[in-house]
């Protein structure tokens, strides 16, 4: 009878342990997430006052930005009458 509680006693433990580890890892991909949000916003971003529009960003920083209106912005192919492609940056209006 005593070996069963010590085995449920165990079992509490590492149950809680468990719990506490998925915590520290679901804050800590929090904290990443928003590390890099940060650094999408802040590295290269407008400065304080400026606009920010999708359709001034270059094509090679376009997935990343975040219009200062907090519109997505998106790299959009068009395909021209003679056949050749143009990338360009447009805005994503998804909620």
């Amino acid at each position: 009878m005593k070996m069963d509680k010590t085995m449920a006693m165990v079992t509490v433990k590492t149950t809680i342990m468990v719990m506490v580890m998925v915590m520290v890892i679901m804050i800590m991909v929090i904290i990443l997430m928003v590390a890099f949000v940060c650094v999408c916003v802040c590295v290269g971003g407008p400065n304080k006052g400026d606009v920010f529009l999708c359709e001034d960003v270059g094509v090679e920083r376009c997935a990343f930005g975040v219009s200062t209106q907090g519109e997505r912005c998106v790299l959009e192919t068009n395909i021209l009458k003679d056949g050749s492609i143009q990338l360009e940056c447009q805005v994503c209006n998804v909620m």
